[in-house]
């Protein structure tokens, strides 16, 4: 799995994201975490929305847009498979 931000999958801590934001155990990559904080924030994980937001101000648009596909490809990789029909 994805070692950026495992946990928003899991609907607990979002530590993984704030740990990929500010490179703490892995690289910082902003495009990364604003993935992962979208997934927390769209499964209403606390601080998902708030963690998106202060990433979103540290990026282009251009990196933003990147996040946003990142996004949707981690959601079908780690979430649909998991979702209840």
């Amino acid at each position: 799995m994805d070692q950026g931000c495992k946990t928003a999958v899991c609907g607990g801590s979002i530590l993984g994201c704030r740990g990929s934001a500010k490179g703490k155990g892995v690289p910082q990559d902003n495009v990364r975490a604003y993935a992962w904080f979208s997934i927390a924030a769209t499964q209403e994980v606390y601080g998902g929305k708030k963690g998106k937001d202060i990433d979103a101000k540290l990026m282009t648009p251009t990196q933003i847009a990147k996040a946003q596909k990142l996004s949707s490809e981690l959601w079908e990789k780690y979430v649909v498979p998991f979702q209840k029909e």
